[in-house]
């Protein structure tokens, strides 16, 4: 385990923690054949993040990364490298949100994600986009500042997971 960063904005000590729920997630930096990454563009460039989510039952965390990737940006892919992991404190949820990053490679034929619920909702929040590493750094790096604090630890923790996902592929 490679903790590379712990966003704990509003202080909150390690003993209050056996108070939390302990959320496991999983993201991807995933690479296509064009050497292009998709990132998901929320709201109409409010700002960018990663595909991926949180695990379901008894999922690992590679199964809950194939299976966001499939919902999410319609792909099969293959699990190429760890990147690392980050530590969510969410005080106002009492949530501890562990993130688990891999670097990710589309096998076979990009489709259009698996939507569960209301396409037309998830098409006017998300939309999809191929990019090279270093665009994707620059959109993140620019999103907007938000003014919730855990969507603001989106922006950071995905700044944090394209870098280092960067520095591994070189």
């Amino acid at each position: 385990m490679n903790i590379l960063k712990k966003f704990n904005k509003e202080k909150i000590k390690e003993g209050e923690l056996v108070n939390y729920r302990h959320r496991k997630a999983t993201r991807g930096v995933i690479f296509d054949k064009d050497n292009n990454i998709a990132i998901l563009e929320v709201s109409n460039g409010k700002y960018y993040e990663l595909p991926g989510g949180g695990l379901e039952d008894n999922e690992t965390v590679e199964e809950c990364l194939i299976r966001e990737c499939k919902e999410e940006i319609g792909c099969d892919i293959d699990i190429i490298k760890y990147i690392g992991d980050t530590l969510e404190y969410r005080k106002k949820l009492k949530v501890l949100n562990k993130s688990h990053a891999y670097i990710g490679k589309v096998k076979g034929e990009k489709n259009k994600p698996l939507i569960i619920g209301n396409e037309n909702e998830y098409e006017k929040k998300y939309k999809i986009l191929w990019i090279n590493i270093d665009k994707a750094i620059k959109l993140i790096e620019k999103s907007i500042k938000q003014d919730n604090l855990y969507d603001q630890y989106t922006i950071e923790r995905d700044l944090i997971l394209l870098n280092k996902a960067k520095e591994l592929i070189n």
